[in-house]
C-alpha cells in the first residue's frame, strides 16, 4: 500500500504490480529470500485473496450487494469471484473461449451473461454454465435492459440492407427479437471479404451502447462513425441523431464509450481519439469537452454519485489503456488522476466508497482507494485506518505529509475541550463552521494560542490569578522545611470529610479485630476510641493514604463549600461550622493567618449584608414572639434533621397571610389584630373608595377586574391603509390625488364563482345587502377574541407551511423522473439513500437559477403594469367595520388584461424570443422560485404591517398570524390592491400558460396537438376568462371582505395553485399521447357536457351576482365574452330575512342550493379523467378540491342557519336538494 498520487486528492495504490510486466517464476523464485528485507513487501496489503490472473485480466465488475466481486482473465480463459465479507477466493472456472465483457444479472453474482469472442452467448450461475447462445456477427458490447428483460449486443458488421445491428435476446421469452437497425455508413467494399456476413476489414460497427434505466430510460448506441442514436425502447424506434462536433467525415473519430447521467438529460460520450464529450440531451453541442492526454479510445465512462459520503459535488470518472481521470462533472475540471504501470482493460467503482477495481494486463488486479472520494468499503473498513497512519507517519516515505513534520508533533501545540469547555469560553460557536477545531472522540481540538486567548477573553484576571496562585505555591513549599507541632496535621482542606473519613477506616478495623477474635484468632484488638496513638508516623489507610487523593485534602480547588445548597441538599443532617471556628491544631503561625483569610462560598453574600439581613430577621423574630409568645428562635429557613420535632410534639405549621401594605406603625397593627371584623368594617363605610393601594407588597395577592371600552373618538380612515376617498367631516368626499384604482382579495378560496348564492362564510351569506356597522363591530380590530383557530392553530400551520412545499417537489418529481409514479424505494435502497437521491434531483433541476427569477417576476411585474394601465371599471365592496363601515372602491382591468397576456405569449413563442415550452423545461426552477417568492413576499407583507401598526385580528401567536396574516386591506401606494391582484390573475393566468406551453411541446415533438391536450387548453381557458370577465363581482366575496393577506392566501396564489393544479398538464407534456388517447367519440362528448355545465357555472354567478346588484341598486351590464343567456331572473323570488338581508329561491338557486359547487367538482374531476388512471398526480387537484367543496358546504350551512334561522330553514323547505337536483 503506497500513495500513488501525492496531490490535493491523494489517491492509494492498495494492490497490484508496481512494474509492467511481472519477473519470471525462476527469477521470483529467487528472490524469495530476499523478501524478508524488502520493506515494501513486508508492509504490503493483500486486499483479496487471489485477486489476480496468470496473464491478464478482461472485466471486472460488483455486484449490487456488495458483497461479491467477479472478474474474466486469461491465461487460460477463465473467471473468478470473490466474497467480499471473507476477503477470499469463492471460486474459480475456466471457459472454452477468451471473455470479452460480461454483466450481473442478479444483485448477487448467481447469474450472469458473458458475451465470448466466438460469438458465444453464455449464462453462468454457481453450478456452471447453464445456458449457451451464439450470434452471427462478432459483439463489441453488451447491455441489459431491465424494464423489458432484454440482453442488447451491439455487433460489428452490416446485414442486407447495409445497416449495423443491435441483437435483442429476450430473456422472458427466452428467443430474440427484431433487431435494432443503427446507421453506421454501411460495408468496407474497399478490402477482401466485403459483402460477406462479417464484412470487411473496416466495415461499420456499433461500438457500444448505453441504458437511461434511472430516468426515461432511453437508449443510446454509438457507431463507427461518430454518431450517436437514441431509440425508445416501447415504441422500438429511432428519436433522435447525435453526430459528433468535429465537421470533417475523414476526421470523425468513432463512438467508444457512453454513460447518461442518473437524470437522463446529459450524456457523456468517449471517442477513439480519447476525448470525451458532455452533452445535454436538448443541445446537439457539447456542454464540456475534455481531452484524456495520450490519443487513447476511451474505454469506461462512469458518473460518479455518491449518496452518503463527503463529496460535494458529482464526478465524471473517465479512462483509457493508460490512465484513469476524474473530473467535476459539472465544470470539467480535474479533481484527481492515477497512472498504473500495466494497461488497462476495465474500471470499476465500487458505488458509494473511494474504492476503484480494474481488470488489467498483467497479472495482478489493481485497487485503488481514493479517500476523498468517499469512505473504504464495509467489507474492508480497516483501510481508513490505515490510511490515517499513513498520513501521521512522517518516516513512512508513502505518507501523504511525509517530511511535513516529526511524529506526534500534530497535536503538540493542540489543546483537548469538550463541548462544555467550549461552550465556557464562548468558542461553541465554531463548530462546524471552520477548521480551526479538529473533532476527535467527544471533543475537539483546539490551537493552544487560541485556547490561551479565548481562556484570557473570558477571565480578565487569569493572569493576576495564576500569580497569586505561583506565589502561594512557592511559599507553600518553603514551609515544609519550618519546624511544626507534635502533631502535624497533614490535611489543610476538607478537614471534616478526613476527620469522617478517618472515624470510618478506624470503625472498620475495630470491627474486623472483633470479627478476628470471634473466629479463634490471636491478632491485638485496635486501640479503643479517644486513646492517644503512640506511633504518630503509622501511615494511614484508604482514601487519606492514598497518593491519588492527596489534592483532595490539599488543593483549595477540591474544598467543599458547606455552605452550598448542593451541599445541604444531600447532608440535610450536617450543620456546617464557620470556618473561623474550625480547630487548627499542629500549624504555624503564619498557616493560621492564612486560614483566617480564607474566603468562603462563592455564592453567599458579603458580610455586611449577612449582617443586615440577619438584623432584620431577628427584628420580625422578636415582633412575632411579642404577638404570638412564641420563643422559638430556630431558623425556619433551614433545611436539616435538627429542626425536626421529636415524635409526641406537634409540629408547627406554616402561617400564611396576605398584605397590600406595610403599617407604619407597628404598635397600631398589633392593636387591630385584636378587635373583630365588624370593627374594621365599620370603620370602613366612612372612608372614600379608592382603586390605588399603597405601601409596600407584601406575600401574594388576587386581583381580579372588569375591562372597559375606551370610547375612541372617530377617525378618517388612513389612505395608505384601506385606500378610498377620505371624508372633510362635512359629508362632502375629498378625491384622491390621481383617480388611482383601489382592490383587494383571493380567488380561490373565496372567489365569487365558487360561491353559492346562500353563504355566509363566503360571500357574507349570498344576496345580501351590506348594512353598516353596529355597535358590536366597533370593538378593536387589531385583537381576535373569537378564541377560533382554523387549521389546527400554530401546529397545524406549521405543519402545512413546512409540508406543502415539499409535496410539490414530491409530486413534481414523480412526474418528471419516475414516469408519472410515486417516488419509492428500488430493490436494497434504503431511506437515506432515497432521501439523497430526491434531494439530489431537486438541486440539480428545481435549482432557483437567475432565468428563472427573470421569467417569473418579469411576468409578475407585467402583470401589475396591466393592472394598473390597462382599461377597466370601478366597484366598491362591502362595508368594513374597522374602518367604521368605509366601502374600498377597486378598479377592475383584469379583461384587457387577459387578453393582452394571450396576445403577446403568442407573440413570444411565434418570434422564438420565448417559446412557451420553456415553462415545461424549466418548471422545477420556476416552482423553486415560487416557492422562494411566496415565503418572501409573506414575510415582507407581515413585518411591513407590524411596522405599520396596520395589523388586523391579531391572536398573539406569531406562527399562526403570519400564516393568516396581519393586514386585511394592503395597497401599494393607494393603487395597487395585492389582494385583488393575486387573486385573479397570477394563479390562473400561469396555469393557462403552462397548458399553452405543453401544447407547443407536443406540436413540437409530434407534429400536432392531441384532443386531450385541446381539452385542458379549451378548459383552463374558460376557467381564467371567467375570473377575470367577473373580477368586479369578486370585491365582495368572503376573501377581500374578511382573509387578510398572508402566508396563506400569498403562497396559494403564487405558488400553490398554478404549480399544483397543473399536474395534469404535465402529464401530458411529459407522455406520449398514445398512453391517454381518448374514444374520439367519448372525446367529443366530454367536450359537449363540458360546455353545458360551464354554462350553468356561469350563469349561477351570474344570477347570484345580478341580483346582489339590484340590492344595492347597482346595475351591472358588462359585454364580456362569452355573453350567455339567463345570466339574470327577471323578477326574482326570495326569502326575507329577520337581519334585513334576502335569501335568492330562484333561478339556478332554486333547483340546488350549491348548484355551483356541482360545476366545479365537475371541472376538476374533468381535468384527472383527461390524463388517464396511470398516474396519481393529475388526480391530486380533483381529490383536494372535492374534500374542500364538502367542507366548505357543510360550514356555510351551519353559519347560514344561525345567522337566518326560520328563514334558512324556510329556503331549505323550498329548495331541498343541495348539489344535484333530484339527486343530492
Amino acid at each position: 500500500m503506497k500513495l500513488s498520487n501525492p496531490s490535493a486528492v491523494p489517491v492509494y495504490t492498495i494492490s497490484g504490480s508496481a512494474t509492467a510486466r511481472p519477473l519470471p517464476e525462476w527469477l521470483a523464485r529467487q528472490r524469495k529470500r530476499s523478501l524478508k528485507q524488502d520493506p515494501e513487501w513486508a508492509n504490503r496489503v493483500e486486499l483479496l485473496q487471489d485477486f489476480e490472473f496468470e496473464e491478464a485480466s478482461q472485466c471486472v465488475r460488483v455486484s449490487d450487494d456488495g458483497e461479491w466481486v467477479m472478474s474474466t482473465g486469461t491465461y487460460k480463459p477463465q473467471q473468478h469471484v470473490h466474497y467480499l465479507p471473507h476477503l477470499s477466493l469463492s471460486y474459480a472456472r475456466h471457459t472454452d473461449s477468451l471473455n470479452q465483457t460480461f454483466l450481473l444479472l442478479s444483485s448477487d453474482y448467481t447469474k450472469s451473461l458473458h458475451l465470448q469472442t466466438d460469438r458465444t452467448l453464455e449464462f453462468h450461475t454457481p453450478g456452471g454454465m447453464h445456458y449457451r447462445t451464439r450470434i452471427p456477427r462478432y459483439g463489441r458490447d453488451l447491455k441489459y435492459n431491465k424494464r423489458s428483460a432484454e440482453a442488447l449486443i451491439p455487433a460489428s458488421g452490416v446485414n442486407a440492407d447495409g445497416m449495423g445491428e443491435v441483437y435483442r435476446l429476450n430473456l422472458e421469452l427466452g428467443r430474440y427479437m427484431k433487431a435494432y437497425e443503427v446507421d453506421v455508413g454501411g460495408d468496407d467494399w474497399t478490402s477482401s471479404g466485403a459483402g460477406a456476413l462479417q464484412g470487411g476489414i473496416n466495415t461499420g460497427c456499433v461500438n457500444t451502447a448505453a441504458i437511461a434505466e434511472d430516468s426515461h430510460n432511453l437508449l443510446a448506441f454509438g457507431t463507427s462513425i461518430g454518431t450517436v442514436e437514441f431509440w425508445d425502447s416501447r415504441s422500438r424506434s429511432r428519436v433522435g441523431l447525435l453526430s459528433s462536433p468535429t465537421q470533417s467525415q475523414e476526421q470523425r473519430p468513432q463512438v467508444t464509450a457512453l454513460e447518461f447521467h442518473r437524470s437522463g438529460l446529459n450524456l457523456a460520450t468517449g471517442d477513439s481519439d480519447g476525448i470525451v464529450h458532455v452533452y445535454d440531451l436538448r443541445s446537439p453541442m457539447p456542454l464540456l469537452t475534455k481531452d484524456q492526454g495520450y490519443g487513447y479510445a476511451i474505454q469506461t465512462l462512469k458518473y460518479m454519485s455518491p449518496t452518503s459520503t463527503q463529496v460535494q459535488s458529482e464526478k465524471l470518472m473517465s479512462a483509457d489503456k493508460r490512465i484513469i481521470k476524474i473530473w467535476e462533472a459539472s465544470n470539467g475540471d480535474p479533481w484527481t488522476s492515477v497512472e498504473p504501470a500495466v494497461d488497462l482493460n476495465h474500471v470499476e467503482w465500487c458505488k458509494d466508497s473511494g474504492m476503484l477495481l480494474t481488470a488489467n494486463e498483467g497479472r495482478q488486479q489493481h485497487s485503488f482507494f481514493i479517500p476523498q472520494l468517499g469512505p473504504a468499503p464495509k467489507w474492508c473498513s480497516f483501510l481508513d485506518n490505515l490510511v490515517e497512519e499513513m498520513a501521521e507517519d512522517a518516516q513512512d516515505p508513502s505518507a501523504f505529509n511525509a517530511g511535513a513534520q516529526e511524529t506526534g508533533a500534530v497535536y503538540d501545540n493542540y489543546k483537548f475541550l469538550s463541548t462544555q469547555q467550549l461552550r465556557e469560553l464562548n468558542l461553541d460557536h465554531l463548530v462546524g463552521t471552520t477548521s480551526l477545531l479538529r473533532p476527535y472522540m467527544h471533543g475537539y481540538f483546539v490551537a493552544q494560542k487560541l485556547y490561551e486567548q479565548a481562556r484570557l477573553i473570558s477571565n480578565p484576571d487569569m493572569f493576576e490569578e495564576q500569580r497569586a496562585k505561583s506565589i502561594a505555591e512557592k511559599i507553600n513549599k518553603e514551609r515544609e522545611s519550618r519546624i511544626r507541632g507534635n502533631k502535624a496535621v497533614k490535611v489543610k482542606v476538607n478537614r471534616r470529610l478526613a476527620e469522617k473519613m478517618a472515624a470510618r477506616e478506624e470503625a472498620n478495623e475495630r470491627r474486623k479485630a472483633r470479627r478476628v477474635l470471634r473466629q479463634g484468632g490471636d491478632e491485638p484488638q485496635p486501640q479503643a476510641e479517644g486513646e492517644d496513638e503512640e506511633d504518630t508516623d503509622k501511615p494511614a489507610r484508604g482514601v487519606l493514604g492514598d497518593d491519588r487523593f492527596a489534592s483532595l485534602f490539599q488543593d483549595e480547588d477540591f474544598e467543599i463549600d458547606e455552605q452550598s445548597r448542593e451541599f445541604q441538599l444531600h447532608n440535610p443532617s450536617t450543620v456546617p461550622v464557620a470556618k473561623d471556628a474550625e480547630r487548627k491544631r499542629g500549624l504555624t503561625a503564619v498557616e493560621e493567618e492564612a486560614n483566617q483569610s480564607i474566603h468562603g462560598s462563592s455564592d453567599d453574600e458579603s458580610e455586611s449584608e449577612i449582617d443586615d439581613a440577619a438584623a432584620e430577621r431577628q427584628q420580625r423574630g422578636v415582633q412575632r414572639r411579642n404577638d404570638r409568645g412564641d420563643d422559638n428562635t430556630v431558623d425556619k429557613n433551614r433545611i436539616s434533621s435538627t429542626n425536626y420535632r421529636k415524635s409526641g410534639h406537634k409540629s408547627k405549621q406554616p402561617q400564611m397571610s396576605v398584605s397590600s401594605s406595610q403599617p407604619k406603625n407597628k404598635n397600631a397593627n398589633a392593636n387591630r389584630r385584636d378587635r373583630s371584623f365588624g370593627d374594621l368594617a365599620q370603620n370602613l363605610r366612612d372612608q372614600p373608595k379608592s382603586s390605588i393601594r399603597q405601601g409596600g407588597v407584601v406575600g401574594e395577592k388576587e386581583v381580579t377586574f372588569a375591562p372597559q371600552k375606551v370610547q375612541k373618538r372617530p377617525q378618517r380612515p388612513r389612505e395608505s391603509y384601506g385606500g378610498g376617498d377620505a371624508d372633510d367631516g362635512n359629508g362632502r368626499k375629498i378625491p384622491r390625488g390621481k383617480e388611482r384604482r383601489s382592490a383587494s382579495g383571493n380567488v380561490f378560496r373565496g372567489i365569487t364563482m365558487e360561491n353559492g348564492p346562500n353563504e355566509l362564510t363566503e360571500d357574507e351569506g349570498s344576496p345580501l345587502v351590506s348594512v353598516p356597522a353596529t355597535s358590536e363591530q366597533q370593538e378593536d380590530h387589531r385583537v381576535d377574541n373569537s378564541g377560533e383557530r382554523e387549521f389546527g392553530g400554530a401546529v397545524g400551520v406549521s405543519c402545512m407551511m413546512i409540508g406543502f412545499p415539499l409535496l410539490m417537489y414530491y409530486m413534481w418529481i414523480g412526474a418528471t423522473f419516475y414516469n408519472g409514479h410515486l417516488p419509492s424505494r428500488t430493490p436494497g435502497q434504503s431511506w437515506s439513500a432515497l432521501f439523497s437521491h430526491l434531494g439530489n434531483l431537486c438541486y440539480e433541476h428545481a435549482f432557483p437559477h437567475l432565468k428563472a427569477w427573470t421569467i417569473y417576476w418579469t411576468f409578475l411585474i407585467f402583470e401589475g403594469a396591466c393592472y394598473l394601465y390597462m382599461p377597466g371599471v370601478y366597484g366598491k365592496g362591502k362595508r368594513l367595520p374597522s374602518l367604521d363601515g368605509k366601502q374600498l372602491e377597486y378598479y377592475c382591468s383584469a379583461v384587457w388584461s387577459w387578453y393582452t397576456t394571450i396576445i403577446l405569449a403568442v407573440l413570444l413563442h411565434v418570434s422564438g424570443l420565448f417559446p412557451l415550452y420553456t415553462l415545461i423545461d424549466e418548471f422545477g426552477s420556476i416552482m423553486s422560485v415560487a416557492i422562494i417568492s411566496g415565503f418572501l413576499v409573506s414575510f415582507i407583507a407581515y413585518f411591513s404591517a407590524l411596522h405599520r401598526g396596520a395589523q388586523h385580528r391579531m391572536t398573539g401567536s406569531p406562527i399562526y398570524d403570519f400564516f393568516m396574516g396581519a393586514e386585511l386591506n394592503p395597497r401599494l401606494f393607494t393603487w395597487l390592491d395585492f389582494k385583488m391582484f393575486f387573486e385573479v390573475r397570477i394563479p390562473w393566468y400561469i396555469l393557462f400558460l403552462t397548458t399553452l406551453g405543453a401544447c407547443a411541446r407536443q406540436y413540437e415533438r409530434y407534429g400536432y396537438v392531441s384532443g386531450e391536450a385541446l381539452f385542458l387548453l379549451m378548459a383552463h381557458f374558460l376557467y381564467a376568462n371567467a375570473c377575470s370577465k367577473g373580477e368586479e363581482l369578486i370585491i365582495t366575496s368572503w376573501d377581500m371582505y374578511f382573509e387578510k393577506w398572508g402566508f396563506m392566501l400569498i403562497f396559494w396564489n403564487l405558488a400553490g395553485v398554478p404549480l399544483s393544479y397543473c399536474h395534469c398538464t404535465l402529464y401530458i407534456a411529459n407522455h406520449d399521447p398514445a398512453e391517454y388517447h381518448w374514444n374520439p367519440y367519448l372525446l367529443t362528448l366530454l367536450f359537449i357536457t363540458y360546455l353545458f355545465v360551464y354554462w350553468i357555472w356561469d350563469t349561477a354567478n351570474s344570477q347570484k351576482n345580478m341580483f346582489r346588484a339590484q340590492e344595492r341598486g347597482v346595475e351591472l351590464n358588462r359585454k364580456t365574452f362569452p355573453q350567455l343567456p339567463w345570466k339574470a331572473v327577471k323578477n326574482p323570488v326570495a326569502i326575507k330575512t329577520k337581519t334585513g338581508d334576502s335569501i335568492l329561491c330562484d333561478g339556478w338557486y332554486g333547483k340546488a342550493r350549491k348548484i355551483h359547487y356541482t360545476c366545479d367538482l365537475f371541472f376538476a374531476l374533468s381535468w384527472g379523467a383527461i390524463t388517464g388512471f396511470d398516474s396519481p398526480f393529475p388526480w391530486f387537484y380533483p381529490l383536494f378540491f372535492a374534500c374542500m367543496i364538502v367542507h366548505r358546504a357543510i360550514r356555510d350551512i351551519q353559519k347560514c342557519r344561525e345567522k337566518y334561522g326560520e328563514a334558512w330553514m324556510e329556503y331549505e323547505r323550498r329548495v331541498p336538494w343541495l348539489f344535484v337536483p333530484g339527486v343530492v
